[in-house]
Formats: C-alpha cells, sequence, structure tokens
C-alpha cells in the first residue's frame, strides 16, 4: 500500500468538506468512511452519517479551512491525524433570523486505504469546539 501524505490527507478532508458545504447525498459521503464509522463528537455523543448531514442540511456558507493538521503514521500503514479546522457555517433560527456559528473544531481522525487504494475515515472524532466570540453554537442534544 501507498504511504499516505500531508498532501493525500489535506486532499481526502478538503473533499469531504466540500461534500459536507454541497449537501452530497448519503451515499457519496458515505464513501468517506469505513463501514461502521459514525462522527464522534467533544460532548461524548456520537452522531451517525445520516444524523449529521441532517444537521448540516438548514446551514448555507458552510466552510471549513485548516489552521492546521499533524500526521503521525501507524505501524498499520494507517496515520492518525490531528488538526484544527475553521467551521463557519449560517443557519435559521426559529424566530426566522439568521444566527451565524464560527468556531474552532480539533479534529482527531485516523484514516486508512480501502482494498481499492481509496483514503476513508476508520475514526472520526470532532474533539473540541470553541466558539468564536459572538458566535451562535451547535446543540448536539
Amino acid at each position: 500500500m501507498t504511504t499516505i501524505s500531508e498532501a493525500d490527507v489535506r486532499d481526502f478532508a478538503t473533499r469531504w468538506f466540500e461534500a459536507v458545504r454541497s449537501k452530497a447525498p448519503l451515499a457519496e459521503q458515505r464513501r468517506f468512511f469505513a463501514p461502521g464509522v459514525s462522527i464522534e463528537a467533544w460532548t461524548g455523543v456520537t452522531v451517525p452519517l445520516e444524523a449529521q448531514i441532517a444537521m448540516h442540511e438548514p446551514f448555507t456558507q458552510d466552510d471549513h479551512t485548516f489552521h492546521w493538521l499533524k500526521l503521525e503514521p501507524l505501524p498499520d500503514g494507517r496515520v492518525h491525524v490531528t488538526a484544527d479546522v475553521r467551521w463557519e457555517a449560517t443557519g435559521v433560527t426559529d424566530q426566522g433570523g439568521e444566527k451565524r456559528i464560527r468556531a474552532d473544531v480539533g479534529e482527531d481522525w485516523i484514516i486508512e486505504r480501502d482494498a481499492a487504494g481509496e483514503l476513508r475515515f476508520a475514526r472520526y472524532l470532532a474533539s473540541s469546539m470553541r466558539y468564536l466570540p459572538g458566535s451562535a453554537t451547535l446543540d448536539l442534544g
């Protein structure tokens, strides 16, 4: 198997964030994840992909940009990635006004190659959410 490089991870994660932003169909977004992998949140909640897609559905201007990322190769060929990502998205309140979420999100991923050599998340943890001043907040339940 080919080594997973930082450029590979940046490209992969950028494509994932674009799939989220563009509200790609479930089948397309599922290809970014190994079978059975859900998104773990800093609150201790595990969110199935379907629920994550539904959460992002009402957002516009749903953008992710890297502050930094770091890779640690694992003995089995996978990589452990820690990253800090700026997430900004606009939603609508039940009073009809817009609200902007602006936060720096700590990410902790295990990324592997599938049998065809494509990257996928073997673990996805949003380990922290640091809201910027004046930001709306996200209710994960």
